[in-house]
């Protein structure tokens, strides 16, 4: 009740205090998200990062009056953004030295040898990229580049719009292409397939 409370005077009078009241309550839900893409992407204090300023976004685009829960709507702008962001730096192998980020929990910094794997993730993953993107349709490929690539990407209403679909269904390819994609780069090419 109290989070509706301050939706509203985000909402409706861009309270500050209330929408930092907001991001604060949701911030563990980003570093639980960020771990989800670990294996994309092996920076997390980059993924915590980009998912802050999803949370912030989301936190002034929620309509109390419209939208269901607000932390179902915040997960899914985090979400979204992690899977974009970790898609445009697919190309980015880069040491984190073994740093991680204590955020919410007690969890030791990572070893050697998971930062290794993390970065033979990435590189296959480049490597994987190319391939990927031929086999899509043309309607997958315009999704993928608008919403996943892009370094100015496109909102599901005007991809939708472009594409004469909902924004709701671009969500969902959006959605099964980051999947195949996660498929692709485990190395089953037939469960990555179109």
């Amino acid at each position: 009740m109290e989070e509706k409370r301050l939706a509203q005077r985000v909402h409706r009078a861009g309270d500050p205090a209330a929408a930092r009241a907001l991001v604060n309550a949701h911030l563990p839900l980003v570093v639980k998200i960020a771990r989800e893409f670990r294996h994309l992407h092996g920076n997390r204090l980059e993924l915590i990062q980009e998912g802050n300023l999803a949370l912030t976004r989301a936190v002034h685009r929620y309509d109390p009056d419209r939208c269901g829960s607000i932390t179902a709507y915040v997960a899914s702008w985090v979400r979204t953004y992690l899977e974009r962001f970790a898609v445009a730096n697919l190309g980015r192998v880069e040491d984190t030295d073994g740093i991680d980020v204590v955020v919410a929990d007690d969890e030791t910094a990572r070893a050697p040898d998971l930062l290794m794997e993390e970065q033979q993730d990435r590189a296959r993953l480049a490597a994987v990229l190319p391939a990927f993107e031929q086999r899509l349709t043309p309607r997958e490929r315009e999704i993928f580049r608008s919403r996943l690539v892009s370094d100015e990407p496109s909102t599901l209403s005007a991809t939708g719009l472009e594409l004469g679909l909902s924004a709701e269904r671009v969500r969902q390819i959006e959605r099964d292409l980051t999947d195949r994609l996660r498929v692709a780069v485990a190395g089953d090419p037939h469960r990555a397939r179109a």
